[in-house]
């Protein structure tokens, strides 16, 4: 799931010299080595044929158990040697607070300069993608404690998601399965979350899950597909086939509009059961109404464009017909989905970098928009009740977590802190949270009205950060905020979801 292996289809797919891949739409064809490029490419007969990917079947497979156990090895020495560092790191500083405390006169008499102790130990890993647990961390008493661990996936938790009502998390992963937990029923009061249902049927990684209510779920792959499955069930009900691996996916709201089968504009009720829109690797949005069918409807891009749309979402509550979208070039745009056109657009930072996610906030009196980028900054901007004729303001911009690279995602609610003694009826003492998940490991959790930006023309950070959790052992993709309680759900690289709860 890192960036340059999700890149735009003019670019191709990133792979090593050794095991080179031409992805197209229709073939794969890997160029493994000598012997099997003497093979025929396209034998005559139909055993032939069999044969033939049985052997490039078994040869990938090799090649595969190869580069994993690679990487497993390189996984064990960055780790040590994050150990390392962190250990010496620690001593130099002690050494450092010694001699200073000994007074000026004897660093003077020896001559001896002493340079700064660099601050971040992460800094000196270029990757980025060291393990917290061997990083030393902030003494402190965290405001969120770990409820309960999820474990049953086999790969990689790319993506976590609540229903809207709370009562159930789905997930995807790296095991091409999703995965439906019950977040009651438990017999055991001090932990949440058990397995309720497993559903395979993706042929690549599950990337983005969207709810319509409590019965339906979609599911997006880089099998260049989406499913619909039917949550009592855990049956697949329908299959909408696009050209590029999938993104993000996003249900449409009451009061939407897009194009039928015969290309008119039409509006209905209920379209957030009916009508989605999804992100790929070809630059273009796609719009479904699965009462017509499973092919597309209606197409969202800018002629030319060759940007790939990372993540979509509806960004206010007064206009379902507006849909907000994010590229790998760094730009937001905004779309009517009654006459598909682009309202407005705006570029997060100077230097282009790639979007990985867009989440928000849409009630009557917050209007925000976060968008994680690849360099490392959360940025959060301010919506107007009508983008058309408002103007968009950049409030702040979040940082110390870790998103080069990789798809990290954010999550955003209002919700009270556990310092407020207000009553849960008095909506003055709500704060707006900010989780992003990070590469190192952790998952930061940001206050908004703790604190104000500094600077009013290019506003850095926040003053603080309200909380930095730990406890996975891998990358934190994806969080997601309970829609009703101040739970947080997090997935990760190490094949598990956790459930925090704020004390």
């Amino acid at each position: 799931m890192r960036r340059s292996d999700i890149k735009s289809p003019r670019n191709g797919m990133h792979r090593s010299t050794s095991q080179q891949s031409l992805i197209d739409d229709e073939s794969v064809t890997y160029k493994l080595d000598a012997s099997s490029s003497s093979q025929q490419p396209y034998p005559g007969t139909t055993s032939d044929i069999g044969d033939f990917y049985r052997i490039k079947y078994l040869q990938i497979q090799e090649v595969n158990s190869t580069l994993t156990k690679q990487i497993e090895q390189l996984t064990l020495e960055n780790k040590l040697l994050t150990k390392s560092l962190s250990e010496h790191q620690d001593a130099l500083g002690l050494c450092r607070a010694r001699l200073e405390s000994l007074g000026d006169t004897v660093l003077e008499a020896s001559g001896t300069t002493i340079p700064p102790v660099a601050s971040n130990i992460e800094e000196k890993i270029t990757s980025g993608d060291s393990i917290s647990s061997l990083v030393p961390e902030p003494k402190r008493k965290s405001r969120f404690s770990c409820r309960s661990t999820l474990r049953g996936h086999q790969g990689a938790v790319y993506c976590v998601k609540f229903s809207p009502k709370g009562d159930l998390i789905a997930t995807g992963s790296l095991d091409k399965s999703v995965c439906l937990w019950n977040m009651r029923g438990s017999k055991q009061k001090s932990k949440i979350g058990f397995l309720k249902q497993r559903m395979p049927g993706h042929e690549i990684n599950v990337t983005t899950l969207a709810w319509s209510g409590e019965t339906w779920l979609l599911s997006g792959s880089y099998d260049h597909s989406v499913r619909l499955w039917d949550v009592k069930t855990g049956k697949c009900e329908q299959q909408f086939d696009v050209t590029g691996m999938v993104q993000s996916v996003v249900w449409a709201s009451d009061g939407a509009a897009t194009k039928s089968r015969n290309g008119t504009l039409s509006d209905h009720g209920g379209w957030g059961e009916n009508v989605f829109y999804t992100a790929c690797s070809r630059a273009k949005i796609y719009g479904f109404d699965r009462r017509v069918g499973t092919k597309c409807c209606q197409e969202l891009g800018l002629k030319g464009s060759e940007a790939m749309v990372t993540s979509l979402r509806i960004p206010l509550e007064s206009d379902f017909s507006c849909l907000a979208s994010a590229d790998d070039t760094g730009v937001v745009r905004t779309w009517s989905l009654r006459t598909g056109r682009c309202i407005k657009e705006w570029s997060c930072g100077r230097d282009k970098h790639a979007i990985s996610h867009l989440s928000g906030i849409r009630d009557k009196t917050t209007r925000l928009l976060g968008v994680n980028s690849y360099d490392n900054v959360l940025r959060i901007y301010s919506l107007p009740p009508a983008i058309r004729t408002g103007e968009v303001k950049h409030l702040c911009s979040l940082e110390g977590h870790q998103n080069a690279n990789w798809p990290i995602r954010s999550s955003m609610k209002r919700m009270r802190p556990p310092e407020s003694k207000e009553k849960k009826s008095d909506s003055k003492d709500l704060h707006t949270f900010v989780a992003t998940g990070s590469a190192d490991g952790r998952i930061y959790v940001f206050d908004l009205d703790e604190g104000e930006p500094q600077g009013s023309v290019s506003p850095k950070s926040m003053s603080k950060v309200f909380d930095i959790l730990s406890g996975h052992d891998g990358r934190v993709y994806d969080v997601d905020f309970h829609p009703t309680s101040s739970i947080l759900a997090t997935s990760s690289d190490d094949a598990t979801i956790k459930l925090w709860a704020m004390e």
